[in-house]
């Protein structure tokens, strides 16, 4: 476990390095050649936007430069579009699963922290622990919900076969500010598997406690691969927490998008009154000589 956590550290520095190439593909302007599409990068007659990066006796004339990303063709393409999506379904279920435990009493409720910061010194550890766990809880729930945009901004992408370069920034920007999720959720991770649970239990704590503080360590240190193991599929990761989303009478089916008023609406497109600006349009509508504001000539 310890192992484990700080290999998730060193991990988060990859992370790091594939959203700076994302930043640095999508954020900054440049022309995309006409016909070239994800699937299509690296085929030969397609359009050359990217260079091979091998030294010039090993290169080939006819071959250009790939990406782990991009490339290999339709069926290539399916399967990254397969993958974005499940990635997304799953990391989502991982946030829920987090938000649960850190209020749910019969998952840990691992939030807010117990115990007393200022008192002795076994009181002062034991609120340590007890803060760690409900860091793994709110960190592991926004790297969740952080690495589901992620994904989704790559679904753009691959499942619509387009390089779209706002949605190559946007999974950039995104890994950047879930890497650092990342460094907080196996940061505590690291601090409970490497120290605190290395300790002996004390004896007059609960044998469940115990069992229900190492699973939640064990999942912040394995994370998606650790539910894969447990469930079959995101549902059912939903479904222990007493949400059956595939069921026709689910209430989160029945929820409608919010849709603004008609008169709201409206009054984007209409002139101010006189009588809805009140006073203050009497006294600094003269500013531009107009005798009130006027929004279109």
């Amino acid at each position: 476990l310890c192992a484990g956590s700080i290999s998730a550290i060193i991990q988060t520095l990859a992370e790091v390095a594939v959203s700076a190439e994302m930043i640095a593909a999508g954020c900054v302007p440049r022309d995309i050649p006409k016909g070239l599409v994800p699937s299509n990068i690296g085929s030969a007659g397609a359009p050359d936007m990217f260079h091979r990066r091998l030294s010039t006796p090993n290169a080939t004339d006819h071959a250009q430069g790939r990406r782990l990303l991009a490339g290999g063709g339709k069926g290539a393409d399916e399967t990254f579009c397969a993958i974005d999506v499940a990635s997304a379904a799953w990391y989502l279920a991982q946030a829920g699963l987090r938000i649960n435990e850190a209020g749910n009493e019969n998952a840990g409720a691992t939030c807010p922290p117990k115990g007393r910061k200022h008192g002795s010194n076994e009181e002062r550890a034991a609120y340590a622990v007890s803060q760690a766990f409900c860091s793994v809880s709110v960190s592991g729930a926004l790297y969740g919900f952080l690495q589901a945009i992620y994904f989704i901004n790559f679904a753009f992408v691959h499942c619509a076969d387009e390089l779209n370069a706002r949605a190559i920034c946007g999974a950039g920007v995104d890994g950047l500010i879930s890497s650092t999720a990342a460094v907080a959720l196996a940061g505590s991770a690291t601090f409970l598997t490497c120290e605190e649970l290395q300790k002996p239990a004390p004896e007059d704590s609960k044998a469940d406690s115990v069992a229900v503080r190492r699973r939640l360590s064990e999942d912040a240190e394995s994370g998606i691969e650790e539910l894969k193991r447990q469930f079959s599929s995101p549902g059912d990761v939903w479904r222990s927490m007493g949400f059956n989303l595939d069921a026709p009478s689910a209430e989160l089916r029945a929820v409608q998008p919010r849709r603004p008023p008609s008169e709201e609406l409206l009054g984007l497109v209409q002139e101010p009154t006189q009588e809805g600006l009140g006073e203050a349009a009497d006294n600094r509508g003269m500013i531009f000589g107009l005798g009130g504001p006027q929004l279109c000539s």
